[in-house]
């Protein structure tokens, strides 16, 4: 880019978005946010200018050949002077186009024809901006060389879309249009992003903007359900071998913990069924691949995004009471002869004591009398969730 800029050549224009405010006039100002395409090239000299890299691996017929490991400081004021007067060429995408997400997306692809075609995750990236930046990038580091994604680094939205299918099937019931209907996880996605975002751009901001907190959380907890399967060995065989194959990665396993967390709100509820759920999922889902005659398509998605979540509603349905009844902990405080479990003293009447779970709740241990021992309430405080 500094080569053409020190030739004087024209690059491609630069496309800016011409939005509307609230009180009917344009933006004077251009924020970075509003280049739509070709911003890459504004930073390039920007930063050059701004002394943040030499000059390098310029070509043989370069005019700043000779200066090749300078940087713009350290130019001649010449050329100085003509990299500073360098002009760009700017087109303004009309408000219209800038605000119907399906205009957006063909000038996207047009503009990079020219290079590798656009997935899908990239097509869209005009119109999801907003989602992917606030809710898609910052989930990233939860799932990178995880069971869901084995690779360090998301390219050209790998990670992205998965992370888009978790939260399209985490709300809502599988009866919903999207979960109902949907012929391929990319017309998965199509649908949510219709039913959760909208169609104006306006639209998608202010929504995403609404709900960024919560989806933000979803994602979290689908993190944490999926390390709750992992230390309840749902991913490997009795010798420790990994089962999962890459379709278990990206359908049922996806599926199991946006289900998980619709079903469980409370981590808590999750991580005491936990190793249940990994014992019955492991030998339905992941020790083998099921299939039919036309392969994993939208029929077979459709019907293992159903039955996990039927096998999920049914854990959700075993409610164990939390709480020891009064009963129970007078008949330990009688068997304990008024000692506390776990520091061993006296439990005084004018102390306050707890029913406490041997095998803690949240890991599956049951209410029930031989699960029980009492203990001061500072002593279950302290022993927190540990057996």
């Amino acid at each position: 880019m500094i080569d053409t800029v020190a030739r004087g050549w024209h690059c491609a224009p630069i496309f800016i978005i011409s939005r509307i405010n609230d009180d009917g006039n344009e933006e004077e100002e251009v924020l970075e946010d509003d280049v739509f395409d070709g911003a890459h090239k504004i930073e390039a000299v920007m930063n050059f200018i701004n002394d943040k890299y030499p000059l390098e691996k310029l070509h043989r017929t370069s005019p700043l050949k000779e200066f090749e490991g300078k940087k713009f400081s350290q130019l001649p004021i010449l050329w100085r002077n003509k990299i500073l007067n360098y002009k760009f060429y700017i087109n303004i995408i009309d408000e219209e186009t800038a605000n119907d997400k399906d205009s957006l997306k063909i000038l996207w692809e047009r503009l990079n024809k020219s290079g590798k075609p656009l997935n899908d995750y990239e097509l869209a990236l005009p119109v999801i901006s907003e989602l992917a930046n606030n809710v898609l990038k910052p989930s990233l580091e939860l799932f990178y060389n995880s069971e869901i994604f084995q690779k360090g680094e998301s390219t050209r939205g790998q990670a992205e879309k998965i992370l888009q299918i978790i939260l399209a099937t985490a709300e809502g019931s599988v009866q919903d249009s999207h979960m109902r209907e949907f012929n391929s996880k990319k017309d998965l996605i199509n649908r949510w992003q219709k039913v959760a975002l909208g169609d104006k751009i306006s639209e998608i901001n202010e929504k995403t903007l609404a709900n960024s907190e919560k989806w933000l959380g979803i994602l979290k907890k689908a993190s944490i359900y999926m390390n709750y399967l992992k230390e309840a060995n749902c991913f490997v065989n009795d010798t420790g071998k990994n089962i999962l194959e890459s379709a278990h990665r990206g359908t049922e396993l996806v599926f199991l913990l946006a289900r998980g967390v619709h079903h469980f709100p409370q981590a808590a509820d999750f991580s005491r069924i936990s190793y249940d759920v990994a014992k019955h999922m492991k030998i339905k889902y992941f020790s083998t691949i099921v299939r039919d005659e036309k392969g994993r398509n939208g029929g077979l998605q459709r019907r293992l995004l159903k039955d996990i979540d039927a096998d999920l509603a049914l854990f959700a349905a075993q409610k164990e009471p939390r709480s020891f009844p009064k009963a129970i902990i007078k008949q330990k405080m009688t068997e304990q002869n008024s000692m506390c479990a776990l520091c061993k003293e006296a439990i005084l009447e004018n102390q306050s004591h707890r029913g406490d779970h041997i095998v803690p709740w949240s890991l599956g241990g049951p209410t029930t009398p031989e699960n029980c021992q009492v203990t001061h309430a500072k002593c279950n405080l302290a022993k927190g969730n540990r057996a």
